[in-house]
């Protein structure tokens, strides 16, 4: 099926008028002299506009701080226009980076991971990626929420058993201050601990049993408290809430990974609220916050990209803001609204709180919508991979646009233009196995933060059977940075 976002080449554009007999034409045939005449008239006014200046220049205090970029005369532009009518100008795929003022020296950084007794393993393979790929895993506070004390107890002796790393580790050397390393650190705690004190009232909870909580609210708002008890709870500047089937893909500092996003914040909105689950989700959300989902479009959907970096003081702005909006505490509110998940709660009261304060708090944010951007870099040909698919969003389970033969670049270049760190990936045999390593580490991609395969052991069999060797590059991976 044609996508209805495919973007048009620039020889190939079109685009249509009607005749005085109301027939319709279209741009690509010929129009005789009066097009002759609007083709000279538009060859003289760019001829003038390009005497008088090349580039627009965004206006900015001093002349040093100028930073032109170059409109964009032929934008990438849809070939149907019954769902996307939007006309793109201005921004392309080279437009420089605003320099960032943001000095993040100093700024406490920490990881909010929710878990339970049935995912150990996966946080105990996300330790083990973590202890020899990441170089300076001691600078981040590791802090994580488990069901009971018994689950604490019994996660502590696993992390403590963690595998010595070796000169190499799946298809990468190890770092070499990674060899014989330490174990890296984490504060465990029980659900019970970072409860407030409205939820520590359920009956039959406890430190040692928060079950009768699960059973009462359901698996996706308990792990919404978990996440959200946490980011009220714990001392941090910016935090990640990650999921406990993570894993480190190569080896990489965790500082940057937070450095990278704190300096350029982005919140990513999309079209993707498409059936009646995700509408009831985007409306509980918008009335959490004493707003309506009118003000936002129907389509309007918030769980979009899976880089859950979030800031202490929009966490507690956000306490504070629906505590004031109904006269209550926050968790009577959001409690009694249904179904919410957190990464939409705290994405839509950045949007909406940008659209009436200037509080630099928020202003430093940039709200992007995931389609446009992505047809700004050419993939436009892969959406009919994603575009009809329901509870998920473009980015949430991006991986799926790797079908598409060809995107990998242009998906590699969205996603390092914008600082996406952080992916999703459920499926390794989405595209090739070269796509799939080329996109990983050309990216790059430094956590795979949600869905993690079992990536390492794949490679480790990889490199067992010859296909690629350890420290090795195949052509055109380059690797981007660190």
């Amino acid at each position: 099926m044609a996508s209805k976002y495919t973007a048009l080449p620039v020889s190939e554009a079109k685009w249509a008028t009607t005749t005085d007999d109301g027939t319709e034409e279209t741009g690509s045939s010929s129009r005789g002299f009066r097009y002759m005449a609007i083709a000279a008239l538009a060859a003289v006014s760019i001829l003038l506009i390009f005497t008088s200046a090349s580039t627009y220049t965004i206006l900015s205090p001093s002349q040093e701080d100028f930073i032109p970029f170059q409109l964009n005369a032929y934008p990438p532009q849809t070939v149907e226009e019954d769902l996307y009518r939007d006309r793109l100008v201005a921004l392309n795929t080279s437009d420089p980076i605003v320099p960032s003022t943001t000095n993040t020296k100093g700024l406490r950084y920490a990881i909010l991971l929710p878990t339970f007794s049935g995912h150990f393993a996966f946080v105990v393979d996300f330790f083990q990626s973590l202890k020899c790929l990441c170089t300076d895993f001691q600078e981040v506070d590791f802090n994580i929420i488990v069901s009971d004390y018994q689950e604490l107890q019994d996660l502590e002796l696993l992390l403590s058993q963690l595998e010595p790393c070796h000169s190499t580790f799946s298809r990468f050397d190890t770092p070499p201050g990674n060899i014989n390393g330490p174990n890296p650190r984490a504060t465990i705690v029980t659900l019970y601990d970072v409860l407030p004190p409205t939820l520590q009232k359920t009956e039959g909870i406890s430190t040692n049993d928060t079950g009768p909580l699960l059973a009462h609210r359901g698996k996706y708002i308990y792990q919404s408290i978990k996440k959200l008890s946490a980011a009220f709870h714990f001392d941090y500047d910016w935090a990640l809430w990650l999921d406990s089937e993570a894993i480190a893909v190569r080896p990489f500092s965790i500082r940057n990974t937070f450095d990278t996003y704190v300096k350029h914040p982005t919140i990513w909105r999309s079209r993707m609220s498409k059936n009646q689950g995700q509408h009831e989700i985007m409306n509980n959300t918008a009335m959490v916050l004493g707003r309506s989902i009118e003000s936002f479009g129907l389509p309007f959907w918030t769980l979009e990209s899976v880089e859950w970096i979030i800031e202490k003081p929009i966490i507690n702005d956000l306490y504070s803001y629906v505590s004031a909006a109904h006269a209550t505490d926050f968790w009577t509110v959001w409690l009694d609204q249904g179904i919410n998940f957190e990464v939409n709660l705290y994405n839509m009261h950045i949007h909406a709180r940008k659209l009436e304060t200037v509080d630099s708090i928020f202003s430093k944010y940039q709200v992007l919508e995931t389609e446009r951007e992505m047809i700004r870099f050419g993939m436009a040909p892969a959406f009919p991979q994603m575009e009809t698919a329901q509870g998920t969003g473009f980015l949430e389970r991006g991986f799926s646009l790797l079908r598409h033969p060809n995107i990998q670049p242009n998906f590699s270049g969205f996603l390092s233009r914008y600082g996406q760190r952080l992916f999703r990936m459920d499926d390794l045999g989405v595209a090739d196995p070269e796509v799939i390593d080329r996109f990983l580490l050309d990216t790059p991609i430094d956590l795979l933060c949600s869905g993690a395969p079992p990536l390492h052991r794949w490679w480790g069999e990889r490199v067992e059977r010859g296909e690629i060797q350890v420290g090795k590059r195949e052509e055109g991976e380059d690797g981007g940075g660190s």
